[in-house]
Formats: C-alpha cells, sequence, structure tokens
C-alpha cells in the first residue's frame, strides 16, 4: 500500500507543478517547436522512470535494435495495465502521441500533457467522429509524429496474458495510409503491477519487447486488407519465445544449444536447485545456482511448466549465477537470461 501511496503522491505533485514547466515550453514552441517537443518528451521520461522506480518495476526491454533511428513509426501494442503507457514513454526515442478514449479528456493537466504529447482522444461511440481522429493521427505521422495505439480497444484481463482481444482494423490505416512502419510492442506482465491486485501496488519483473517493424508496403494484398490480424499473429509468436531451439538473451539475440553460452549435450539431468521461487500470475521468477549445466523444470502450484515443449530446455552456461524469468506462451515459454 505504500508504494501507492507514494506513486500517487507523485503523480498529484508532478501535475500541480508541471503547469508551470507546460507555461515555458508553449513560450518555447512559438520560437522552436523541435526544442519544445524534445523538453516536453525528456520530461515525460523522467516522470515515467520514477513512477516506475516507486512501483518497484523493472523492467528487461528486448528489441531496441528494431527501432528505426529515423521518422515516426506507428507502435502496437498488447494492454494490460495503466503501466503501459508509462512503460512506452520511459523508452520510446522520438515524440509519441497516445491514442486513448475519449474519457481522458476530462483529467485537468493530465489531458493538457496528452496533447502536447501529440496525444488523441478517441470516442468509440461516435463513428464519424472516431474517423476524424484516424485521419489527424495520419498527419501527425506525415509531420513527424510517432502514434502508439491499442488496438484491442480496451485492457485485456484473461488470466493467459498470450490470449489478445480481436485488434480493430481501422486504427492501423494511420500506417497503410500514411506509409509509416509498424512496431509491434509486446508487454508482459505488467497486470501484476498494480491491475491483478488493485489498489496495491506490487513489485513486479516485466518484459517489454519491440519486434522487427512491418513494412505495410511490403506485405501481400490479403495481408494488408487484415494487417491487424497480421500484426496479432506476429505480436503472439513474439514474446522472446526460443526460436529453433534457441533462447532470446537480454539483448535480443539468439542463443542455440549447440553454441553461444556452451553446448547442451553431456549434461546431468538432475533438476536445478531453485533458490527461491515467486509466483507472479502465470509467471514464476527464479534464482539459480547457474555453475553447472542442468535441466530445470519449473512447477506453478499445481501446473508444471516445461521451458520447452515437448521436453525440457537445456541451459547450459559459465555464470556463476543468473536470474530466470519464465513466461507461459502460446508455444513455449519466454525466457531471459541475466546477470544478477
Amino acid at each position: 500500500m505504500i508504494r501507492f501511496i507514494l506513486v500517487i503522491l507523485f503523480i498529484f505533485v508532478f501535475l500541480l507543478f508541471s503547469l508551470l514547466f507546460l507555461g515555458i515550453t508553449w513560450i518555447v514552441g512559438k520560437f522552436s517547436v523541435r526544442c519544445r517537443d524534445a523538453a516536453q518528451l525528456w520530461m515525460i521520461r523522467q516522470c515515467s522512470r520514477i513512477i516506475l522506480f516507486l512501483s518497484g518495476t523493472k523492467a528487461t526491454v528486448l528489441g531496441k535494435e528494431h527501432l528505426p533511428s529515423s521518422g515516426p513509426v506507428l507502435y502496437v501494442l498488447n494492454h494490460r495495465s495503466y503501466f503501459d503507457i508509462l512503460l512506452t514513454y520511459a523508452n520510446v526515442p522520438s515524440p509519441t502521441g497516445f491514442i486513448g478514449k475519449i474519457e481522458l479528456k476530462k483529467i485537468p493537466v493530465l489531458n493538457l500533457w496528452l496533447s502536447r504529447l501529440y496525444g488523441l482522444f478517441l470516442d468509440r461511440e461516435n463513428i464519424r467522429e472516431g474517423l476524424k481522429t484516424i485521419l489527424t493521427a495520419i498527419d501527425e505521422v506525415k509531420n513527424g509524429i510517432s502514434i502508439a495505439i491499442f488496438p484491442e480497444g480496451t485492457r485485456g484481463k484473461d488470466a493467459d496474458e498470450t490470449r489478445m482481444l480481436p485488434f480493430h482494423e481501422g486504427s492501423f490505416k494511420i500506417a497503410t495510409k500514411s506509409g509509416c512502419p509498424v512496431v509491434p510492442v509486446v508487454i508482459t506482465g505488467s497486470s501484476a503491477i498494480f491491475e491483478d491486485h488493485m489498489p496495491v501496488i506490487k513489485s513486479t519483473h516485466v518484459i517489454m519487447e519491440f519486434l522487427p517493424p512491418v513494412d505495410p508496403a511490403a506485405l501481400t494484398r490479403d495481408e494488408k486488407k487484415f494487417i491487424g490480424r497480421t500484426i496479432q499473429e506476429q505480436m503472439q509468436g513474439g514474446r522472446g519465445m526460443q526460436r529453433g531451439g534457441g533462447m532470446m538473451q537480454p539483448g535480443g539475440e539468439m542463443m542455440q544449444p549447440g553454441g553461444g553460452m556452451g553446448s547442451a549435450q553431456n549434461v546431468s539431468s538432475e533438476p536445478l536447485p531453485i533458490v527461491e521461487s515467486t509466483a507472479v500470475n502465470t509467471a514464476a521468477v527464479l534464482e539459480a545456482d547457474m555453475a553447472n549445466a542442468r535441466r530445470i523444470t519449473v512447477s506453478e502450484t499445481e501446473n508444471e511448466v516445461k521451458i520447452e515443449e515437448p521436453g525440457t530446455y537445456i541451459i547450459s552456461g559459465s555464470a556463476s549465477e543468473g536470474s530466470i524469468t519464465v513466461k507461459k506462451g502460446t508455444t513455449g515459454v519466454v525466457l531471459v537470461l541475466e546477470d544478477l
């Protein structure tokens, strides 16, 4: 409960005193829009990082190399938590506007910040106004501003995070009409920060993965017609999962059983001693001795989760200690290795 109080107090103080900052940047914008945007992005990035720190959120960010070095993009995110926006602003490199529900427009000061950050408000009950919002977003992208959307339309609440709500195809017109790349972003574990046990905020490890950008012009006619479904399939297959028996490192590279961290052959089949296991939703965060290669099987309550189906993934490494995050997926689990 202490984290919740600290976060609320910080947000209140920030919104109150940021009115002065918004006034100053309004004046700066009269002379240089670029400087105004850079200052506002810097401020919201710092604010987001402070809130994540106060909430005890540790984020492992994968795939940052997939972010274009220049030019606007359309970020497409799955949505599980209010903290998804903070995680995004803490990591995007350029001015980015979110498309949010119109109710946010009624919140004092926050609505000013969202507008200054090129945010747009979508009235889901009014088709005509919704179309105007999409057309405005297309113009913003053409003017060099990235746009971020939650195409599910609302927060997903399924206990299985891999089950996304159907994507609304209309919002993808922002990419097909402007020609900008689509960058899928998969956030895993964010609902465990707050939404799973409101009003308590708990320390959580979140995985945020930027997937390779998709060029709408390179899609087939059918793929472009149902681009939302195409992107959703990519996101459900991403999630940092191992490819071809390999495993994703925090830097985004693949480790194969036959190389990188060592051979997967001739290792003991004894279970690796687990020092600590903390269940978080469908995830288990383990701290284990990695001095010797071992087969690892993770148990969550009554359900057994294996590193790779149909069998057990073999991890080999030379690190004396490591932290392993295991997450259920559609065809496997997310696996992230970090040095402690």
